[in-house]
């Protein structure tokens, strides 16, 4: 009888412990650090910027105008796309914990989108010929612009995504009268339906 007191005195003891730590005021879990890539500023002489939080740090670059367009954070580096004015050109270029990077093209060109794989800066954007032309650059060490083909008007990359090395490209083209949401694998160009 002894023994049944001491195991019912043990529960009780339990249950008390249980229900005094689980009602206990538990703190909170920290929120998530947001990362956003914008500008401020008003229309045509507007700042690249980006922010972490509500802290917001500008980025060099631009005698008029700069866009930041995206933003890609890998461990503790954060790479931004965009676009600034040199005076006369919009120069398509990306920042890498804020200094700024030109992506060389022989013509006015946009970043659009980023995305980081092993140390590789890939970016996504448009650069004028006689037309908008939509390409990714990649930046490996040297610059390198990847036209990608698309229909008979302007054409426009707006993000990317690589993986294993393979990179994925959305965007939309201008067939003569309408849009088209598409995407590229490589410089492989697959219409969207709708």
């Amino acid at each position: 009888m002894k023994n049944k007191i001491y195991k019912f005195i043990l529960v009780l003891i339990n249950v008390f412990a249980l229900i005094l730590f689980s009602c206990r005021n538990k703190s909170s879990p920290s929120p998530p650090l947001v990362y956003l890539a914008g500008f401020y500023g008003p229309s045509g002489n507007t700042t690249a910027c980006y922010w972490i939080g509500a802290t917001r740090y500008d980025l060099p670059g631009g005698t008029t105008y700069a866009y930041a367009n995206a933003i890609f954070v890998d461990a503790s580096d954060i790479y931004v796309a965009g676009v600034y004015n040199n005076g006369g050109d919009d120069v398509a270029c990306y920042w890498k914990n804020g200094v700024l990077i030109d992506l060389h093209t022989t013509s006015k060109a946009q970043a659009y989108g980023i995305y980081v794989e092993g140390g590789i800066v890939y970016v996504a954007g448009v650069y004028y010929t006689t037309k908008l032309v939509p390409v990714y650059w990649i930046d490996n060490g040297s610059i390198s612009p990847n036209p990608l083909p698309a229909g008979i008007g302007d054409a426009y990359a707006n993000s990317i995504y690589v993986s294993s090395g393979t990179v994925y490209t959305a965007g939309y083209y201008d067939n003569g009268g309408s849009n088209v949401a598409c995407y590229w694998v490589g410089t492989t160009k697959t219409d969207l339906s709708g």
